[in-house]
Formats: C-alpha cells, structure tokens, sequence
C-alpha cells in the first residue's frame, strides 16, 4: 500500500489534509491498542509530510519494481532526517531532538527528574521557529504513546508550548482521541504518583507502571476481573507505592469488603501519612464502622491541608449528628454553608438540627430573601434527588397510565415511587 493509501486520501500537498487524516487514522490505529498499526499509520505520516513540503511524490518500496531507475539522490533531498556526507552522517535538528527525548526517557529514574527535562527544554531547537512544527509534531506522538511522566513534566511541557491555548486547533490537527489523551496528563485527572520508587530496588519500573496504569483503566471501566489480575501483577513486582494501595481498596470496596479495603488505606497511609485521598476514605470507612471520633480525626488532619475541604466537612457534619451532637454539628454546618452556600448536601442536616426538640442551639434568624432561597435549595435537592430514585418508574408510570392497561395494573407502579418517597423522608 502506498502512504496515501494508509492515510486514506488522494496525493496532496496540502498539510493540514496530511494532518486530519492522521488524526482520523489515530481513532482506529491508538498507539497503545494498536502498536502495528500504528507504526504503519506514523510512517506513512511522516512519508507524505515530507513528499508534500518538498512538492515530490515518491515511490513506494512495493512501487519500485514499476520504475526503472531509483534516484537515491533525490530521496536525499527531500528527506530532511538525515544527510548522507562523504565523511559522516548529519543528523537533522528535530531528530536529535527526539533522539534525546527517547534516552532521557528510556532512563526510568532520569525521566522522573524535572531538571533533566527543564534543561532539555532549554534547547535552542525549541525556541527555533523553524523547527516548531515538525518538532511539536514529533513530541506529542512520542508523548502518546510514551505517558509515563510525572504531573510536573507534563506541567513543564504546557508551559514551554502552551497547549491549552491552542486546544481547539490541536484538535483539528491531531484528532480528539491524541488530545483528549494529552490534556488528561496535563490537567492531572488520572496522573498517579512516581514520588515513592527507590533507585536501589531491582524492580522492572516500566513493567509496573504498565500493571498500575492497566488496574486504573480497568477501574475507570469497573472491569473488576481485569483490575484484580493487574493489581495482583503489580504487587508480585513492587509493594512500597501508595497509589498501588489505592487502587486495591477501591477495588475491595467495589467488591464490598470494607475490612480489605480499610486495611489497604491504612498501609497506604502507613507509606503517606498525610495523603489526602488516603485519609477520606479511611474516614468513610470510620463512619460505616460507627468510629465516629476516629473519622472526624482524619477529616481535621484533611483540613489543616485544605481548610475548605467540602467532604472532609460533611462527614464531620455526618459524624456529629451521629453522636447526637448538634451543638457542634450546627456549628460546622454554618462553616461549611460559608464557603457552599449553594451546595444542597448540608441543608437537610441543618434542618435536623433545627427540628430537634433537643437542639441546644437557636437557629439564626434570616431575612425573607435568604429564608426563601435555602427553602427553594432544599426543594430543588429534594426534587433531584426524588428524580434521580424514581425517574424511570414516573415515566414508566405515565406512559402506562395513557396506554389501555387496567388501571389497577397501572398504579402497581407506583409502589416503587412511594417507597422511595418514603426513604427519602425517613432519611432527611
């Protein structure tokens, strides 16, 4: 096949053709779902970019045998890779680049450095706009299929090329799905830690990073078969990262055990005393246990790091409603309606503690226009959350009720909606 055959266009010099129909290839050839297919789809790609800028169209190798000269000096012209000498052989700017960026990564504990990349970085080439192109074309295919960095490369790297102002046109240029993927790193969404790895340890890194990032894809999907298979895999080769311990108690906690999951948490903290993350869900799991003191000491330890922590507020809040607290209760109720007065998670505790005959605390007395905004909130929470429970068995409802089924039959239907009107009410 010729490259435009694998590209799936006509002969053209127009680049940014070049480009869509790479981007239309990466869809169905992703470099990690599809290596040889992809190498094929890249090759071809850099073939008709450099045919298109030098205005030549060259053969093919399954085209050679229908000429009968091959002009390897006119290959030579229009391949800006490399220039043959009498003496040597001159590699061109990008693809020394490049060839830097792959030793810096294939080192596993250099390409954790952020100094190595911050010097790398600092390469005339970069700043040579010349190169700019061909160069930002090189590296983000290297980065799709190379993901392995920490958050604070990727950072480096939006600042030294400024992606994000350029989302919209990186799209058009390099499809969604390379994009999606790009930005997914940069913005730090499913970016795990590399800080808890040990240079000394005769550990195959790579390999694990592959287990690890197969676990948390698995769980993104609830693949759960797939996800204890790469956490087990992973284990077998290291068992001193956190982000490992993470991932299995999110895993036993979809598998509905609490202790396996609570004991996952703990070692995770046992490595990371103050992750975020970590203290949450062992507080989560205080809460289901009834370890009500315990639970709010890991949410205080989550707020001294971000003081307006929302779910670190509402388990406190949860807890001290739970010890019958409400003196304390209603004081962090009005802590956290500060700073999410418009969040609707709080106002059915705040009303609890309102009600209670037992309250020790006057409710504040609100002008009219607060007073008939948080009633509106807590209708317009009650209405979703009602929504939410029991949409499908309202819709269900009316679209019987209009067709000729017995109307006894119909209102059997609503026996689903009234018992979840009835938890709700029972809850709040």
């Amino acid at each position: 096949m010729t490259v435009w055959e694998i590209l799936g266009i006509d002969p053209s010099d127009d680049e940014r053709a070049i480009k869509k129909a790479y981007a239309k290839g990466l869809k169905k050839h992703h470099p990690e779902e599809d290596p040889e297919g992809y190498q094929r789809l890249r090759e071809a790609y850099d073939a008709a970019l450099n045919q298109a800028k030098h205005g030549i169209t060259f053969p093919q190798p399954d085209e050679y045998d229908e000429y009968d000269e091959y002009d390897e000096e006119t290959e030579n012209d229009w391949n800006p890779q490399f220039v043959e000498t009498a003496e040597d052989t001159i590699v061109h700017p990008v693809e020394g680049f490049m060839q830097e960026v792959q030793k810096l990564y294939d080192d596993f504990f250099a390409r954790l450095d952020l100094e190595k990349w911050e010097t790398l970085l600092q390469s005339d080439i970069v700043w040579d706009m010349q190169y700019s192109e061909p160069l930002q074309d090189r590296l983000i295919d290297f980065l799709t299929a190379h993901t392995f960095l920490p958050h604070s490369v990727w950072n480096l790297l939006e600042q030294t090329f400024q992606w994000t102002e350029r989302k919209e046109e990186m799209t058009d240029w390099y499809g969604e799905t390379t994009v999606q993927l790009l930005f997914e790193h940069i913005n730090g969404s499913r970016q795990m830690s590399y800080d808890h790895f040990l240079p000394e340890a005769e550990v195959d890194y790579e390999q694990y990073v592959r287990y690890r990032k197969d676990a948390q894809d698995a769980l993104i999907e609830n693949d759960l078969e797939r996800a204890g298979q790469a956490i087990d895999q992973a284990f077998q080769l290291y068992s001193h990262d956190p982000e490992l311990f993470h991932l299995k108690g999110i895993f036993l906690l979809r598998m509905d055990d609490d202790e396996g999951a609570f004991a996952a948490f703990e070692q995770k903290l046992g490595i990371s005393p103050q992750d975020i993350d970590g203290l949450l869900y062992r507080a989560q799991l205080y809460y289901r246990k009834e370890k009500y003191m315990e639970a709010i000491r890991d949410c205080e330890q989550v707020l001294d790091q971000q003081p307006e922590h929302m779910e670190a507020l509402f388990i406190i809040v949860k807890c001290y409603m739970a010890l019958n607290d409400e003196v304390t209760a209603h004081h962090w109720i009005e802590r956290a309606l500060k700073t999410y007065e418009e969040r609707p998670e709080f106002y059915p505790y705040r009303a609890k503690v309102f009600n209670l005959k037992t309250r020790k605390v006057e409710p504040p007395k609100l002008d009219a226009k607060t007073k008939w905004r948080s009633n509106l909130i807590k209708c317009l929470y009650f209405l979703i959350l009602f929504l939410r429970r029991t949409g499908f068995y309202v819709l269900f409802f009316l679209i019987v009720l209009l067709s000729p089924v017995p109307f006894e039959y119909t209102l059997l239907l609503l026996i689903p909606v009234l018992w979840e009107i009835w938890k709700i009410v029972r809850a709040y």
